[in-house]
């Protein structure tokens, strides 16, 4: 992770790009850059985001991609990985600043609520597989898992003053 944070932050200066406006997440081969694009922006606080550019990491096997966010970036609300649009594997996001502790973070948090719901990421992704369609617009995700939260606010809550 540090390793990508360092690329991050040398890519940032070689685009002459604010890191508080940039981060990179790895992807698979054979994505467009406006898949990559929609599904960043399914993540609302980046704004609107804009792929600056790709490399490809043969040992990997995957893309590094830098993004341009309109919205300054807090690490206290980018997730440490993000849904594709298509459903596939979630890809890691990378931030300049405060990444691994707030990703480790929030990863527990995230986990430690779904155990006390007795859930676990396979049951909220065949929950969204199966209630959303090819055609859905990323807003009535977003509107699904706020009423997820809302539902569960209590023991949301509660879980997270315990940490």
């Amino acid at each position: 992770m540090t390793q990508f944070r360092d690329e991050l932050r040398g890519w940032c200066k070689g685009e002459a790009l604010s890191e508080d406006h940039a981060l990179m997440v790895v992807v698979p081969e054979d994505l467009e850059i406006t898949q990559i694009e929609e599904t960043m922006q399914t993540i609302k606080c980046l704004g609107r985001v804009r792929v600056r550019g790709r490399m490809f990491r043969d040992n990997l096997k995957c893309f590094l991609v830098l993004c341009e966010c309109k919205e300054k970036i807090d690490p206290n609300l980018i997730p440490p990985e993000v849904l594709p649009v298509s459903g596939a594997e979630p890809w890691k996001i990378v931030i300049s600043r405060g990444g691994d502790t707030i990703s480790e973070d929030f990863a527990k948090k995230v986990h430690n609520l779904l155990q006390s719901e007795g859930r676990s990421a396979e049951d909220i992704q065949a929950m969204f597989s199966s209630a959303v369609s090819e055609n859905s617009a990323p807003d009535a995700i977003i509107r699904a898992v706020g009423d997820l939260l809302e539902k569960n606010r209590k023991n949301f809550k509660r879980s997270f003053r315990s940490l």
